[in-house]
């Protein structure tokens, strides 16, 4: 049990919100911030199981598509949510399109 405490305090914390574990992207952490005496929201610190690389395969005989296979990288945030950069040269990139609710697979990058 080194470094648990039975005490109140806390470096930080998100509301749960109904959530199963704080793995999610959408809590909203706040942090202990001894400057305002108070926790304060910070929006760029996420918790997340997002897996650390993704690989992208297949289409293989589509003209183009060679060019986004490999393996991309976590790299962090981008519009709020994690973001992956391909290993390599290329500026591709995977990264979530808030204006069409979706994931992109982008040739050009971050």
């Amino acid at each position: 049990r080194e470094g648990l405490q039975e005490a109140d305090s806390c470096s930080a914390y998100a509301e749960q919100g109904g959530a199963p574990h704080p793995g999610r992207e959408d809590l909203v952490w706040r942090v202990w911030e001894t400057q305002h005496q108070r926790h304060v929201r910070d929006p760029e610190l996420v918790a997340t199981v997002a897996p650390s690389a993704v690989q992208i395969v297949g289409r293989a005989s589509a003209e183009g598509w060679r060019d986004f296979h490999g393996e991309y990288r976590l790299v962090g945030l981008h519009q709020g949510r994690v973001a992956y950069r391909k290993t390599g040269k290329t500026p591709h990139a995977i990264r979530y399109w808030p204006g069409g609710d979706r994931w992109l697979l982008d040739p050009c990058g971050l």
